[in-house]
């Protein structure tokens, strides 16, 4: 048995209201290695299949078309495997499942839907990422010095950015350490940003010799890069060294801005009235110096 895939659509969602179920969303790129694995192994067994044909309406979106909905939706990467209600509420979700956890989950979306995730019955997500087994979600009182703190512990002293490997860059952090420098001048929040940019530009997610940042490093240093460069990456990034050249007034800022918009017009563009979202070149750089 194979997965009737639909797009994204009125009529999908119109369907798992008629049928009372929930929609199974996979948001996939043709770029994507693990996307590929997923539907060579999960996707093709059987049983999986069987499960999702009969108790699912599955819809299946290409990141790099629908960017309005890969970022209300993705969980953290790609593919992402989201759970979704008839109205377009998250239900729970993640990102590659192996097939031998699949049907489980797949069992657990359904009996939890029938029982009270769905349409206008309440959706308990407490509860929900945990009992069906992509991990815990907890709803709590938010203490925002705290909300900062945490955010910022995860900043890298050494390599910059934020996290460990992978290391994706990572832009609405250095957006919040600039509108905080900007409301204190505390020289903590200008040290993140600028560490992180130049660690970026200077380390090896940007491509010195064909230009534009790529989606990620698998090291913590930024020298492993991983080799597609997308749209959306890029014009974040764009987006926070715009802004740091015009908080901190750096030349080098404004130099990268000017490399970066040159790429993105000059490159990730295919013709005059039809553009591209993403690339994928053949090398990794050794060496990159972003201005």
């Amino acid at each position: 048995m194979t997965i009737n895939w639909l797009p994204w659509s009125a009529d999908a969602f119109a369907r798992a209201a008629r049928e009372d179920k929930p929609v199974l969303l996979s948001l996939s790129a043709a770029w994507c290695r693990a996307c590929h694995e997923m539907d060579r192994t999960t996707y093709a067994d059987g049983e999986v299949a069987s499960l999702i044909q009969d108790h699912f309406v599955p819809v299946r979106v290409d990141t790099d078309r629908r960017p309005d909905i890969n970022e209300r939706y993705n969980l953290g990467g790609w593919p992402t495997t989201a759970f979704l209600t008839p109205e377009g509420d998250l239900i729970t979700g993640g990102t590659f499942v192996p097939a031998d956890r699949m049907c489980g989950v797949l069992s657990r979306v359904a009996s939890a839907f029938a029982s009270g995730f769905g349409g206008t019955r309440p959706i308990a997500v407490e509860s929900s990422a945990s009992a069906l087994g992509f991990g815990e979600t907890r709803v709590m009182d938010l203490d925002v010095e705290a909300v900062i703190e945490s955010i910022f512990s995860t900043f890298d002293e050494a390599h910059g950015g934020f996290g460990i490997e992978p290391k994706f860059p990572h832009t609405a952090p250095l957006h919040l350490a600039m509108a905080l420098y900007r409301e204190t001048e505390a020289g903590r929040w200008r040290h993140m940003v600028e560490r992180t940019l130049d660690a970026m530009a200077d380390g090896g997610l940007w491509d010195a010799t064909a230009g534009g940042f790529y989606r990620y490093s698998s090291t913590r240093d930024w020298q492993l890069p991983h080799t597609e460069k997308l749209l959306d990456t890029n014009a974040d990034l764009l987006g926070a060294y715009a802004e740091a050249a015009l908080v901190f007034d750096r030349p080098v800022d404004r130099e990268r801005c000017a490399a970066m918009a040159a790429f993105i017009t000059g490159v990730l563009r295919a013709t005059r009235t039809a553009s591209v979202s993403s690339i994928a070149p053949a090398r990794t750089p050794t060496s990159v110096c972003c201005g």
